[in-house]
C-alpha cells in the first residue's frame, strides 16, 4: 500500500493545501506583505479577465 503525496505549503512545510495553492492561509498575509505573492482575489472580482482573440468571441 502506498501513501498519496501530501501538498504542504511552500512556506511554513507544515500545513496541507488544496494542489492549486502555493501557501495556507496562515503564511500568505506574510507573503503578500512582503511582496513575493499577488494578493488573492475578493469575492467581488471576476476570477478571469476573458481576453478576446477573435472577431467572434465574446
Amino acid at each position: 500500500m502506498s501513501a498519496s503525496p501530501r501538498i504542504v505549503c511552500v512556506c511554513c512545510q507544515v500545513n496541507e493545501v488544496a494542489w492549486y495553492e502555493l501557501t495556507c492561509e496562515a503564511c500568505r498575509p506574510a507573503l503578500e506583505a512582503a511582496g513575493l505573492l499577488a494578493p488573492a482575489p475578493t469575492d467581488n472580482e471576476p476570477a478571469d479577465q476573458r481576453i478576446q482573440i477573435g472577431p467572434t468571441d465574446i
